[in-house]
């Protein structure tokens, strides 16, 4: 991988990361343009911030970043998938890589290093690995020992359609409402959080946003809630939605579609994923973890170590319960795995799938313009907020 490819691999899979807490109204008008939810309407716009974007460093200097990035996630799927499921997925896509060693030239001075290796496409080289990168570092979630899956501001999206939208804004941000993966004790739940009011004129249309939008700033911080309005592009009548005869198609996008490369990406690895969870017993799960051909150097060294002492727990991911459920019988009396029981969207998408179909360019801008107010304005104040508390923390202790 070439190096500007590597560090942009890098600021996207680091960046910082915000979850997304909607209610259900809210995912409801995502699906209008194909996308499971809220986040995944979001996710694009936050790779899509052009420009400088100024920040203050940990030593109080001012400097300019160029694209920053920041992921949005939907706030159930902190976790994502269980880590033994990624790594069965991880071992049978590198079991159908060519692991044959690759005639590379001979390195006999310093230049011939600079001239050959520093042109080398390494996913090319190892596509292996670009598999295993790739699904380790985006789909592992939070964990105990780092903080990178960690999410720094919590964005809480309500619709006007909501029968009362502040009181499901207040429900979403209560800390009792929270994931049941902060109950595991290793993720800070005082976090800023931001509201965000959307209104679809053609779902709530007797509906007085503005007037919501007041009651939410007085109800919460004037300077944490937003207004948007969203699917602007006229809805089909839905006077004979019963008749599957006399289905009116949504209108074509008229908005760039941003949302392709990601969607097909979650798509193909919750197909893995399933695929693997119907077609492998537990046993053979563990053994696909641990059995992996590993490359061999030139002196015929294993590029990876030998996992054989790997339990069988920690391979197939028995220990959560709450994501793989019991295991159930099979035939001959094996034991199998159930059906997929993950909270992830089921993705069976076509490569012809629009999405976007009821946003206007200008609800497009409109997002565009939210999401880099949001991080420049709130996200990034935050954290350097934070960075400046612990340095003085630090210095008290010093």
């Amino acid at each position: 991988m070439a190096n500007a490819e590597g560090k942009e691999f890098v600021w996207r899979v680091l960046s910082p990361l915000v979850a997304v807490a909607a209610s259900p109204d809210v995912d409801e008008l995502a699906k209008l343009n194909n996308l499971p939810s809220f986040a995944d309407l979001l996710a694009p716009f936050g790779e899509r911030m052009d420009g400088k974007v100024g920040i203050i460093d940990s030593q109080g200097h001012s400097t300019t970043l160029d694209h920053f990035t920041v992921r949005f996630t939907n706030a159930n799927h902190l976790d994502r998938f269980d880590i033994g499921i990624v790594n069965k997925v991880v071992s049978d896509c590198m079991r159908r890589h060519d692991m044959a060693k690759k005639k590379l030239p001979t390195v006999k001075s310093k230049q011939d290093v600079e001239e050959v290796y520093g042109e080398v496409n390494m996913d090319s080289l190892t596509p292996w690995y670009t598999d295993y990168r790739n699904y380790l570092c985006k789909y592992t979630g939070a964990s105990e020992h780092d903080t990178f899956n960690h999410p720094v501001s919590w964005l809480v999206v309500v619709s006007t359609a909501n029968p009362d939208p502040v009181a499901t804004a207040q429900s979403l941000s209560a800390e009792n409402n929270l994931p049941a993966i902060f109950d595991r004790g290793y993720m800070d739940p005082n976090i800023s959080k931001h509201y965000l009011l959307l209104h679809d004129e053609q779902t709530a249309p007797a509906v007085n946003a503005e007037a919501l939008f007041e009651q939410m700033k007085k109800t919460f911080n004037m300077s944490a809630c937003n207004l948007l309005n969203i699917n602007s592009v006229p809805h089909p009548s839905t006077a004979d939605s019963s008749d599957p005869f006399n289905q009116i198609p949504p209108p074509m996008p008229v908005v760039p579609d941003i949302w392709t490369p990601s969607q097909e990406d979650v798509g193909r690895l919750v197909d893995k994923l399933k695929q693997g969870l119907h077609s492998s017993s537990a046993a053979s799960v563990a053994s696909s973890v641990t059995s992996v051909a590993s490359p061999t150097t030139e002196e015929g060294f294993p590029v990876f170590k030998d996992r054989s002492n790997v339990p069988v727990g920690a391979a197939t991911g028995e220990s959560k319960a709450e994501t793989l459920g019991p295991l159930s019988s099979g035939v001959a009396g094996e034991a199998m795995l159930p059906p997929m029981q993950m909270d992830v969207p089921q993705l069976h998408l076509p490569s012809t799938v629009a999405y976007g179909n009821y946003l206007s360019e200008y609800d497009f801008t409109s997002l565009e313009g939210f999401v880099r107010e949001f991080v420049t304005q709130k996200v990034i104040k935050n954290m350097e907020r934070n960075i400046q508390h612990w340095n003085e923390q630090v210095g008290i202790m010093l």
